[in-house]
C-alpha cells in the first residue's frame, strides 16, 4: 500500500532544515558541498617539464573586476593554501576545470590535472585525474584547456590542480577556474 506524505520541509532533530519543497514540487536541498575558484588576479604559473600543482586559487571577489560569478566555498568545502580543496562528506561529485595558457611553442604540449593529494604526486597521480592535454602544431597564444568528470569522492578526500609539459609556458589568472559540487 502506497501513502502520500505531506510537508512543506524535512527537519533534523536538532531543527536545521534539510529539503523544502516549493510549491511547484520542486524539492531544494539546503546544503549542497560545492565549490568555484578563480585564480588569484595578477599572478602567472609557469609551465615547465616538471609536474606543479597551481596554488593561488580564492574563493572570493577580491581584486576581481566585475565578476559574472563571485567564487565561493559552501557545505563544508574548504580550500587551503590556495591550493587544496577538502571534500567534506563522502558521494558523487562532478568536478570541473579550466586553465588559460597565455603561451606555448610549436610542437610542445601541456597537460592539465586535478588529482587526490594522498596519491604520489605527478604523472602516476594523474593517471587516474580528471585530465586533459593539449598539443600545439604552431607558436600559440591564448588558449584553454580544461576537463570535468563526475567521480566518487570519501570524506576529507583532497583534491588540488596540477599541471605539466615539454617545454616552458605560462598561463595567467584570466579565464582559469575550478569547480564542483556534490550530486549525490
Amino acid at each position: 500500500m502506497a501513502s502520500i506524505l505531506k510537508v512543506n520541509e524535512l527537519q533534523h532533530t536538532g531543527g536545521t532544515s534539510a529539503l523544502t519543497v516549493d510549491t511547484s514540487g520542486r524539492v531544494k536541498r539546503s546544503v549542497i558541498p560545492a565549490w568555484y575558484c578563480v585564480r588569484t588576479p595578477g599572478t602567472t604559473h609557469t609551465i615547465s617539464s616538471s609536474n606543479s600543482d597551481i596554488s593561488d586559487w580564492k574563493t572570493n571577489s577580491t581584486g576581481l573586476t566585475s565578476p559574472s560569478w563571485a567564487p565561493y566555498v559552501s557545505g563544508g568545502v574548504t580550500l587551503t593554501s590556495g591550493k587544496t580543496i577538502t571534500i567534506p562528506v563522502a558521494g558523487l561529485y562532478h568536478i570541473s576545470w579550466n586553465l588559460r595558457v597565455d603561451s606555448l611553442g610549436a610542437g610542445y604540449w601541456v597537460y592539465g590535472y586535478v588529482y587526490d593529494v594522498t596519491k604520489q604526486t605527478g604523472a602516476p597521480a594523474a593517471e587516474a585525474g580528471i585530465s586533459a592535454i593539449t598539443a600545439q602544431a604552431t607558436n600559440n597564444y591564448y588558449f584553454n584547456i580544461g576537463a570535468s568528470a563526475t567521480v566518487q569522492c570519501t570524506a576529507n578526500q583532497q583534491l588540488r590542480v596540477g599541471v605539466t609539459g615539454n617545454t616552458s609556458g605560462s598561463m595567467s589568472y584570466y579565464q582559469s577556474n575550478w569547480s564542483g559540487h556534490l550530486v549525490g
